[in-house]
């Protein structure tokens, strides 16, 4: 039983770190071009990135892990409509 907690907090920290670090991507001005080129604002891309940042954050708080992954879920939802 404690090996499967361990997996799942080593998972849980992989998925935070990367989404950590689009969020890094998207707040730093790298991916602005990207978003120009489907149409959307410069706003977006930094929107969107402080709500991975936010996320990613939650995912390491357990009282909160649960509303990150439903706020990355619809992310992701829209970045796969895109």
């Amino acid at each position: 039983m404690k090996g499967r907690k361990i997996l799942a907090w080593v998972l849980i920290a992989l998925v935070a770190v990367m989404y950590g670090m689009a969020a890094l991507g998207k707040l730093t001005g790298v991916a602005i071009d990207m978003f120009a080129g489907w149409g959307y604002p410069a706003w977006f891309a930094l929107m969107i990135g402080i709500l991975e940042g936010i996320g990613a954050i939650g995912l390491l708080i357990p009282a909160t892990t649960r509303w990150a992954v439903y706020g990355l879920t619809i992310i992701m939802i829209g970045a796969g409509y895109t």
